[in-house]
């Protein structure tokens, strides 16, 4: 690879990684990880200070051991949530919708205009659910629907972006970038993360692309090629966009 070649993959790794999104965690989320620190330090000053007795430690460490955190309840989920139809719609991302293979889910979280936030599509072969405590996206902010990955799991956030400068680095078919992993996706247990731009319809905003994210798990790098497949089957309706205008 020249060094041209090299500079402009480099720009375009880091042009990408500008447009990941951040993870919003909820206030309810950030109590839970405080109490689970709180428990640790207890349990660590009980056996360090060796002033129980081993059946006082085995219970101490029943009560005490880090519990893994309960699964956000949501709402019930909408039809386009568990995919009976496997063509999932994202009516505020200009009308996408992405046909999802078996043991995939989508979820469409419309946008918030009170705090600025845009709508977002996700994607993933876990169950997916919104979460009732208090998140607040943003701009460039989302509120993830799932506590953690699996091993071989896969989260995709799709976003609908004006920013100019990613409209011409479209290039359909090409294989997704792999980006430095961000604080958002290492959040989630995630160990790789690529993104993907696609063409958004006209009606979405001149220059608009749907920018898109996958954080993978540890072993979820075999999830590429269904990946690449899924976004494949991007289509978009835009009679949503008429409607709203």
């Amino acid at each position: 690879m020249t060094e041209d070649r090299k500079a402009q993959e480099a720009g375009l790794r880091a042009l990408l990684e500008r447009a990941v999104p951040e993870l919003a965690a909820p206030e309810g989320r950030m109590r839970r990880v405080r109490e689970r620190v709180v428990r640790r330090r207890r349990r660590r000053a009980a056996v360090a200070g060796g002033a129980l007795a081993v059946a006082g430690v085995l219970l101490a460490g029943g009560v005490l051991r880090p519990e893994s955190l309960p699964a956000p309840q949501g709402p019930p989920a909408s039809p386009a949530t568990v995919p009976a139809d496997p063509a999932v719609r994202y009516p505020e991302l200009a009308g996408l919708s992405l046909r999802l293979p078996p043991g995939w889910y989508g979820l469409h979280s419309p946008a918030r205009p009170g705090l600025k936030a845009g709508a977002t599509g996700f994607a993933a072969p876990q169950r997916l659910t919104p979460y009732e405590e208090t998140c607040r996206p943003a701009p460039d902010v989302f509120c993830a629907p799932l506590e953690r990955l699996d091993a071989d799991g896969a989260l995709l956030v799709l976003r609908i972006s004006g920013q100019p400068s990613l409209q011409p680095k479209v290039r359909p078919g090409r294989a997704p970038n792999r980006v430095r992993l961000s604080g958002s996706c290492r959040a989630l247990g995630g160990a790789h993360e690529y993104v993907t731009l696609l063409d958004a319809p006209e009606a979405a905003g001149t220059g608009s692309v749907l920018v898109v994210t996958a954080c993978l798990g540890r072993d979820g790098d075999r999830r590429l090629e269904e990946i690449r497949q899924i976004l494949a089957t991007a289509a978009y309706d835009t009679s949503y966009l008429k409607e709203r205008h």
